[in-house]
C-alpha cells in the first residue's frame, strides 16, 4: 500500500438570507445540498441550492436554484439572497522555469433562466460571478430588470462587458511549482419593490449541460506556451476538465489501457491517481477507480 500526500479536499459553502436577516451558512467538504421550506405568511420560499460537482463532473461546477411563491393582498416588498462557492486549494501550474507567470481563465455562467408567472415593474434578479485565482478576485454581473410585461431589460458588467457570456477573467498573476487556490462563487439575488401584490410565481435556474463553472470541452486556462496546470480536486488535468474521470488515457473511451493508466499513476505517486479524494494513495483509490470505470461514459 502506498500513500502519498495530495493536499486536502475542496472545500463547499452555501449562503442564503431572506429580507435582510442574517445569513444562514453551511460549509462543507463535500457537495451536498441544501433544501428548505420557509413558510412566513403571505411569503413562501422554497430554497434548492445544490453543487452538482462529484464524479459526473459533466453537469458543472455550482448551481444556484431558488423558487419563489408570493400571494399579497397588501402591497410588500420581499428580497431573497442565495450563494453558493467552492474552493480548491492545489492548482499548480508547471513549466519549465519557476517564474511566475500570467493567465486568463474562462468563466462561464451557463444556460441562466428566469421563469415567472408575472414579475412586477421594478423587479430585479441579478446573478453575481466572482472567481479568485491566488488571492487575485475577478467579477461581473448578470442583471435582469423588469420595466413592464415581456422579457426583462438585461444589463451586464464586470468580466461581461457589453460582449456578454461566456467571458475571460483576465490577469492572474500566479506562481509555477506550488499550489494555489481557485475559488469560484455564485449569488443570485431577487429584489421585488414595495408595490408587489397578487399571486407570484418565479424561479431561478442554471439549466441544460451548460451548468456554471469551468468549461467543457475547451481549455480552462489561457497561459504562456509549454505551461500546464492540473487540481486533482477540480479535476482538472493538463488544463482540461475531466468530465470522464475513468478515461485516463483520454482517448474518448474506456479499456484496459485506462487501468494501465492509473496504475502507472499511483505506482508514480502521482495524486491525479487519488480517485476518492482523501489525501492518500491507498487500496481504497483502487476501488474507486474501478466505481468510476464500471459507471462508463455519458
Amino acid at each position: 500500500m502506498v500513500a502519498a500526500s495530495v493536499g486536502a479536499q475542496p472545500t463547499y459553502e452555501i449562503g442564503y438570507a431572506f429580507n435582510g436577516e442574517p445569513e444562514r451558512v453551511r460549509i462543507e467538504t463535500a457537495p451536498f445540498v441544501v433544501a428548505e421550506t420557509l413558510s412566513t405568511l403571505p411569503v413562501l420560499q422554497q430554497l434548492l441550492m445544490e453543487f452538482p460537482f462529484s464524479y459526473d463532473r459533466s453537469l458543472g461546477l455550482v448551481n444556484v436554484e431558488g423558487r419563489i411563491e408570493i400571494d399579497l393582498d397588501d402591497p410588500q416588498a420581499f428580497e431573497s439572497v442565495g450563494r453558493s462557492s467552492v474552493l480548491f486549494d492545489d492548482l499548480t501550474f508547471s513549466g519549465p522555469s519557476s517564474e511566475p507567470i500570467v493567465v486568463d481563465l474562462f468563466v462561464d455562467p451557463g444556460e441562466y433562466r428566469v421563469r415567472s408567472s408575472q414579475m412586477p415593474v421594478g423587479a430585479t434578479c441579478e446573478m453575481l460571478i466572482e472567481v479568485e485565482v491566488a488571492g487575485q478576485v475577478r467579477a461581473g454581473v448578470i442583471r435582469s430588470v423588469w420595466e413592464g410585461s415581456g422579457a426583462p431589460r438585461t444589463e451586464l458588467s464586470g468580466i461581461f462587458g457589453s460582449g456578454g457570456p461566456p467571458a475571460i477573467a483576465e490577469g492572474f498573476v500566479v506562481p509555477v511549482g506550488r499550489p494555489v487556490s481557485l475559488r469560484i462563487q455564485f449569488t443570485r439575488r431577487v429584489s421585488l419593490p414595495a408595490s408587489t401584490t397578487g399571486s407570484i410565481w418565479f424561479r431561478s435556474a442554471s439549466e441544460g449541460w451548460r451548468a456554471p463553472g469551468l468549461p467543457i470541452g475547451s481549455e480552462v486556462f489561457r497561459m504562456p506556451a509549454g505551461i500546464r496546470v492540473d487540481s486533482p480536486q477540480a479535476g482538472v488535468r493538463d488544463n482540461y476538465l475531466v468530465v470522464c474521470l475513468a478515461d485516463l488515457d483520454d482517448d474518448g473511451d474506456l479499456t484496459i489501457f485506462d487501468f494501465l493508466s492509473f496504475q502507472n499513476l499511483f505506482d508514480a505517486g502521482d495524486p491525479l491517481a487519488d480517485f476518492d479524494l482523501d489525501g492518500e494513495l491507498t487500496i481504497f483509490d483502487f476501488l474507486a477507480f474501478q466505481n468510476a470505470f464500471d459507471a462508463g461514459c455519458s
